[in-house]
């Protein structure tokens, strides 16, 4: 009595016999180096001195060497509070200051 041969199996058979014949002829994957991520960039430091008028609203500046916060802007004039002695005052919208983050 000869031994009962099989009919190959289908392409993507499931069962122990193909699962083990394709593990021993896939080739394992070389695992790719992971890519260095350049951190992202800084941005750019604040200007040294900008014009009061181009600052935006509630915006804080260093002017005569105390902290003001931008309040309404008229007319080429912008109204400041004076966080240090709470205080207002107008200045024209040309002078230069120096803005704080």
């Amino acid at each position: 009595m000869e031994g009962k041969t099989r009919a190959p199996h289908k392409d993507g058979c499931m069962c122990v016999v193909c699962k083990a014949k394709r593990a021993k002829l896939e080739i394992p994957e070389v695992l790719a180096e992971p890519e260095i991520v350049a951190p992202p960039p800084l941005p750019p430091p604040l200007p040294a001195r900008v014009r009061l008028d181009s600052l935006c609203m509630a915006a804080k500046f260093l002017f005569g060497g105390q902290k003001h916060r931008v309040g309404d802007k008229l007319e080429g004039l912008v109204v400041c509070h004076n966080t240090a002695t709470n205080e207002s005052a107008t200045l024209g919208g040309s002078t230069m200051v120096e803005p704080i983050k």
